[in-house]
């Protein structure tokens, strides 16, 4: 049985709970919480109201892509992750992907939501 606050539920590529041994997957999970924060919008997430990039805004305007990687910083530094490296890709005038390329969890007491 997945004890509480022994990680993170993990969900897979279609964002399903994912279970091992008929409970939960639990595990720790850096990529979900930085996919979630750049998905989310704002009111998302209850405990953090104003948490969330709101990167579907986006979408449509590659020509915002300065403005789209500072939503993407200041959101995710809310939850003491520090982006040093964002590629932000597009074609036929739309964002097709979004990679951080490199990302570091701040691990003192000085960031982070928790």
């Amino acid at each position: 049985m997945a004890e509480i606050g022994e990680g993170d539920i993990l969900l897979n590529s279609d964002l399903e709970i994912t279970f091992k041994n008929g409970d939960f997957n639990v595990g720790d999970a850096p990529e979900q919480h930085v996919g979630a924060i750049i998905n989310a919008s704002k009111g998302n997430f209850r405990r953090y109201p104003t948490l969330g990039a709101e990167i579907h805004r986006y979408i449509d305007s590659p020509q915002l892509i300065r403005e789209i990687e500072q939503a993407i910083r200041l959101e995710l530094s809310k939850d003491g992750y520090i982006i040093d490296n964002i590629d932000i890709s597009t074609e036929n005038g739309e964002i097709t992907n979004i990679k951080i390329l490199e990302c570091k969890k701040v691990t003192d007491d000085t960031g982070g939501l928790n």
